[in-house]
């Protein structure tokens, strides 16, 4: 499937509303973090389509599928790179940069120990502001 600008169609709407920093909502930002996402998705989309051959075959054979998609008058090539695209955008995610360090339970009560108390202290910090 070609990757141009009109089959990622559906790929740039959702870029734009959902893969920017909350803090940078302007059209400039949106757009950026769209070009960004776009960029990133085709050089991983060949490995995509590789790991996900069967499931296209299914995806396109499927008539429930194919009903569907014509009552929402989409396009099932668009919808099926944005599958792709979601699919890679949240597992990179959380399987890519996610660092998770390995604490003993020992260690792990500590910290969440730690963190209530923390958590309690700034509640009662934020009480005595809110009646002040």
């Amino acid at each position: 499937m070609e990757l141009s600008e009109e089959n990622l169609e559906y790929i740039t709407f959702v870029a734009k509303e959902y893969c920017h920093l909350p803090e940078f909502n302007d059209e400039y930002s949106r757009l950026n973090a769209s070009i960004h996402a776009k960029s990133i998705f085709k050089a991983r989309y060949e490995t995509l389509n590789d790991t996900f051959q069967k499931a296209y075959q299914e995806y396109s054979q499927n008539e429930k599928i194919k009903s569907t998609i014509n009552i929402y008058q989409l396009d099932s090539n668009k919808l099926w790179l944005l599958f792709l695209f979601i699919t890679d955008f949240t597992e990179s995610c959380f399987y890519e940069d996610t660092h998770v360090e390995e604490l003993s339970i020992s260690d792990f009560c500590k910290e969440y120990i730690s963190l209530i108390e923390n958590i309690s202290g700034a509640i009662k910090i934020a009480s005595l502001q809110l009646n002040n």
